[in-house]
């Protein structure tokens, strides 16, 4: 998020170079590891790998550094390997493929070029087809923080929830907290609204934590304002993070049931601009929107908090001012059909712009 600052990681920013590795911007959590040697004529090297990246694709992919030495997860010193790189990386490959079930089918290998060799850079991509498991034990692993854990037989039964049964839970879902949002009348009832609901996985799963704060810590909240930095604080059945508009009612909220439903509430997400008087579309399109799901993506990943999610947005009110409804055909609305499955929730943004852009005088 903005609001935060520390090390990047593979979750969160591009990929791994030498020098930010040496540099300390990647550290060991639950998206990174650091190896110094690949053992893989070794049959307990080769299951140690098969378990590593098994959890890695249970908690929607992460990287793993091979030649790299760590002292309580970060970066001591390089160890870099020689030999031909492409057999090397074919080579950890067929191992993964072969020892994996479901076969995983985007694992990729980079070399990152040392003067005496090279660090070898595995990319392990979110699969949607898990949950996975290691074919040597049968195991179903998961990284949790730097290390990997069992997945209890609860958290298992989330992974086999019906496709069909995820979207329209995330519609009632939805639809339900607009709703009763709308009719607590806190919210302000003008301009054009910008709402959406978000159900990951870890909602089906009964034992993932709640997001929780306590009286020392509030976590800052996403904002689709940049100068509205507010908090989570306890609601019923969640935290949200309230922000009152001009008017002296709610302007925006984030909304974090117990469950890990999200639901986000955002008034006037477009505008007429003063003078020039051209919507404020392009602004929406390239920062506003982008940058608030960016911010939910990095608030989820330090919850713990994995894809896929099932995602329905609508912009809604939109004839509420006549400046942006001109713009409309005089459409009440942009909603969705369906909710869309994405392994990020910045992934929707260029999808749901399309739609937006669509439905003005300029599509």
């Amino acid at each position: 998020m903005k609001t935060r600052g520390g090390p990047s990681n593979a979750a969160a920013g591009g990929r791994p170079t030498v020098d930010a590795i040496a540099r300390g911007d990647f550290v060991e959590n639950e998206r990174l590891d650091f190896k110094r040697q690949l053992n893989l004529d070794d049959v307990t090297g080769r299951q140690r790998l098969v378990d590593d990246v098994v959890a890695f694709l249970n908690r929607g992919g992460g990287t793993i550094l091979v030649g790299v030495d760590e002292s309580e997860g970060r970066f001591a010193g390089f160890r870099p390997i020689a030999g031909d790189r492409d057999a090397l990386g074919r080579r950890t490959i067929s191992i993964l493929q072969d020892g994996i079930d479901p076969t995983p089918l985007d694992i990729r290998f980079h070399c990152l070029d040392l003067v005496d060799g090279f660090v070898l850079d595995l990319e392990i991509s979110a699969h949607r087809n898990g949950p996975f498991q290691a074919r040597h034990s049968g195991a179903f692993l998961i990284r949790t923080a730097a290390q990997n854990r069992p997945i209890s037989p609860a958290e298992l039964r989330s992974y086999f929830v019906e496709e069909k049964e995820w979207l329209d839970r995330t519609v009632a879902l939805t639809r339900e907290e607009s709703d009763r949002l709308a009719g607590t009348g806190k919210m302000t009832e003008r301009g054009p609204v910008l709402q959406f609901g978000i159900v990951p996985r870890a909602f089906f799963d009964p034992v993932h934590p709640h997001f929780s704060q306590d009286a020392h810590w509030r976590s800052i909240a996403p904002s689709f304002d940049d100068r509205a930095r507010i908090l989570f604080k306890g609601c019923e059945g969640g935290h949200e993070a309230f922000a009152v508009g001009g008017d002296g009612k709610g302007g925006s909220r984030l909304f974090v049931r117990d469950d890990w439903f999200v639901h986000a509430w955002v008034a006037w997400p477009l505008w007429v601009e003063p003078g020039e008087k051209m919507l404020s579309l392009y602004k929406f399109k390239t920062e506003l929107l982008p940058a608030f799901l960016n911010e939910l993506d990095q608030f989820l990943d330090e919850q713990a908090v994995a894809g896929p999610y099932a995602v329905l947005m609508e912009l809604t009110h939109l004839q509420r001012d006549p400046k942006v409804g001109r713009f409309f055909r005089e459409s009440e609305a942009v909603t969705m059909l369906r909710p869309r499955f994405v392994e990020r929730i910045a992934g929707m943004s260029d999808q749901f712009i399309e739609l937006v852009q669509r439905s003005t005088i300029y599509g």
